[in-house]
């Protein structure tokens, strides 16, 4: 998974339509497209017998489109995000597709109005299908051209205004399929620095961290039960934020979740590193311990609809030194190249400070190699900083 730049220019006048069927484990790749903000991007892959598009991998680029949730058992097709193609590749029969993330479609937030937005939905999907939407029948052709069939959503009466609202409403929808019962759809709501300012997308990478820094990243929860309705307690269940030790250092990377919705905070640092790196993050749902009496309760029904692992949703970043971190980068090379020629050939200090009658140096060749040396160490690990702030603490 990764960003890539939208193209500018002529707009094009072809629509890619992409079906996602709401069977295991392509249902659960929903969760990952509606959690990111937009500007990220999600590659998906299907067999050249199921893209009724001549020659995709030069017509599908550049154009805008839609992902559509179908659920397998009726046919029902659900509108998700609009996105915009970016890139399309065949390594034999399988074609991949990467797609830049763009806004969510705008469903009411009235249940009532919500259903009718649906069923208008399909009525006008259904005929550009290439076949019949048989209820619990794979359908053929899962991407094709066709046009914004959720162009009537912008004249509803209850449109949502945030981005929160309009990602809520689809999952208040989709979380009623069976399918996911019992599933934590999870959204990015931002990241922010510890000044509290929130951190741009870079361009085609993901989050712009710094090195040494302090970051929290929000986080929206929610889920639906398979008791019948909405009350009752639900089975205990921790989403971890996992980080690579090398990039990040975690402070609370851990959430117990035992509710229908949610909102948390993680808090992690980066490590102080010293060039441009991508790295990512990832958000893990896993099953907390439970007793044995709450397992017994699980009718053969009920664990039968079970999801069973969680697939993880990946937040690409990218670790980037700001200006003044680069400065002192190029401050630490130029001592550190300095502190080596003094270490290979002590003597032109020596010399110099003989040139220089009011500078007298009142140690050795081989002392004075093997203090640049110590220091040179210092530089090459980064303690250089901390051991003249110690040092000069202790003369304080």
């Amino acid at each position: 998974m990764g960003y890539q730049g939208q193209s500018y220019g002529r707009p094009d006048p072809r629509f890619t339509i992409i079906i996602v069927d709401a069977v295991r484990p392509y249902a659960y790749e929903i969760n990952n497209i509606l959690a990111l903000p937009p500007g990220f991007g999600y590659r998906c892959r299907y067999r050249q017998g199921r893209v009724r598009v001549d020659h995709p991998v030069e017509r599908l680029p550049g154009t805008n489109g839609l992902v559509i949730l179908r659920c397998f058992e009726d046919g029902r097709l659900y509108p998700i995000r609009k996105i915009h193609v970016d890139t399309a590749r065949t390594v034999g029969d399988i074609v991949y597709i990467q797609y830049t993330l763009e806004e969510w479609v705008k469903l009411s937030s009235s249940q009532e109005e919500r259903r009718a937005q649906i069923a208008h939905f399909n009525e006008l999907v259904s005929p550009n299908l290439a076949e019949p939407n048989e209820p619990g029948s794979d359908l053929q052709h899962m991407v094709f051209f066709g046009i914004d069939f959720c162009y009537f959503l912008d004249e509803s009466s209850d449109e949502p205004c945030t981005d929160d609202e309009r990602w809520g409403n689809i999952v208040d929808e989709l979380r009623r399929l069976p399918i996911y019962h019992e599933y934590d759809f999870l959204k990015v709501v931002a990241v922010v620095d510890e000044h509290q300012r929130h951190v741009p997308i870079a361009d085609a990478a993901g989050y712009r961290l710094r090195p040494a820094g302090t970051y929290e990243l929000e986080m929206l929860q929610r889920r639906h039960k398979i008791a019948s309705g909405d009350q009752g307690a639900s089975t205990n269940r921790l989403i971890r934020l996992l980080l690579n030790e090398r990039d990040y250092r975690p402070i609370e990377d851990t959430f117990s979740v035992s509710g229908r919705y949610d909102l948390f905070r993680y808090r992690f640092q980066t490590t102080l590193d010293r060039l441009r790196k991508h790295s990512f993050m990832l958000l893990r749902n896993e099953p907390a311990a439970y007793g044995r009496d709450l397992e017994r309760e699980l009718d053969a029904a009920t664990r039968s609809l079970s999801i069973g692992p969680i697939p993880d949703i990946l937040i690409p970043t990218v670790i980037d030194p700001t200006h003044g971190q680069m400065a002192v980068l190029g401050a630490r090379i130029a001592v550190g190249a300095l502190l080596f020629v003094v270490y290979v050939a002590p003597q032109l200090l020596t010399q110099v400070a003989t040139a220089n009658r009011a500078l007298r140096i009142p140690i050795g060749n081989a002392a004075i190699s093997q203090f640049a040396l110590v220091l040179l160490v210092l530089v090459l690990t980064g303690s250089f900083d901390r051991f003249v702030t110690a040092l000069t603490q202790r003369l304080r």
